[in-house]
């Protein structure tokens, strides 16, 4: 029998599935306030930058609290973390490719900004500029853009308000974390693709916010195709 070589998740992703997991078994409550993130960068033994990562990861997920209070809380509800775990084991057994992951998320994403457009949910809508804004004021390093691409995404898909939708997003996007952050990470200028990430949210926030919800969805599936096929399929074949 042969096995494939174990990949390492970036450490806020490791830190943000353990916090998941706590929350899940009821070992932190719904309305119990987390440590600060000193303490939790002790707990973890990693910066403070990885547990700040962690926790917009979980607040993108609605797991804990965005309301800029201090301390965070256990928001608890509907999560996504099963459907997380069951695609990355997919993913790594080879049983899902990467291609067809790809191709749902954008008939997925798709369908949830042409909602959104009509909606006009502006509690996510102003999450989602706020995220954007954050991408385009700081350079931020690979782990940071991971995690805020993850907000932004999610931000949009939930304005459709689709529960079912928004969960799907959070599962598909994290399960394609490592891709993600390989091809963000191999590559010669991260920022200049970062610069051009953020260029091509703005494009599909304004479109949204337009209510074109048509054209939100064709520039989001030629965002997620351009960058798998132009930096995450180079970087799997290096």
């Amino acid at each position: 029998m042969s096995f494939q070589p174990v990949s390492r998740n970036p450490i806020y992703l490791q830190v943000a599935e353990q916090i998941r997991a706590a929350i899940y078994s009821g070992q932190w409550p719904q309305g119990q306030p987390l440590p600060p993130e000193r303490e939790l960068s002790e707990m973890f033994g990693v910066s403070r930058a990885s547990i700040r990562e962690a926790l917009r990861v979980l607040e993108a997920e609605e797991l804990i609290s965005t309301d800029g209070k201090s301390p965070r809380t256990v928001k608890g509800g509907l999560q996504a973390g099963a459907l997380t775990g069951a695609l990355m084991h997919l993913l790594q057994l080879q049983r899902v490719e990467l291609d067809d992951l790809v191709d749902f998320r954008c008939l997925i994403e798709g369908a949830a900004l042409r909602q959104a457009a009509a909606r006009q949910d502006e509690r996510y809508l102003d999450e989602a500029r706020q995220v954007l804004e954050e991408m385009k004021a700081t350079e931020m390093s690979a782990e940071e853009t991971d995690a805020a691409d993850i907000r932004f995404h999610v931000a949009l898909t939930a304005a459709s308000g689709s529960e079912i939708m928004r969960l799907v997003m959070i599962g598909i996007r994290q399960a394609a974390a490592k891709h993600f952050m390989a091809a963000l990470s191999s590559h010669a200028d991260p920022h200049g693709i970062i610069a051009s990430l953020a260029h091509e949210h703005e494009e599909i926030l304004r479109a949204v916010q337009s209510r074109d919800g048509e054209r939100a969805a064709a520039l989001v599936d030629s965002h997620i195709t351009r960058f798998y096929r132009e930096e995450v399929r180079p970087a799997q074949a290096e």
